[in-house]
């Protein structure tokens, strides 16, 4: 996921599939801090099982 803090920095993060939840909760509640703590992003590889986003409800994203 890459997103921009409050201070206009953009971030890139890994997001696990465990964690997937709690992400999207924290970019939908635009809480950056939590954000940040999860690892940077730096290459890793996801899994074609792990994220399949088909839908969002925060009105940010584009999904298709």
């Amino acid at each position: 996921m890459t997103f921009q803090d409050a201070e206009g920095k953009e971030c890139s993060i890994h997001i696990p599939l465990e964690r997937y939840d709690e992400a999207m909760d924290y970019f939908i509640k635009e809480n950056w801090e939590e954000l940040k703590k999860f690892e940077e992003w730096n290459g890793q590889e996801y899994k074609d099982h792990e994220i399949r986003v088909t839908e969002c409800y925060c009105g940010k994203c584009v999904v298709g």
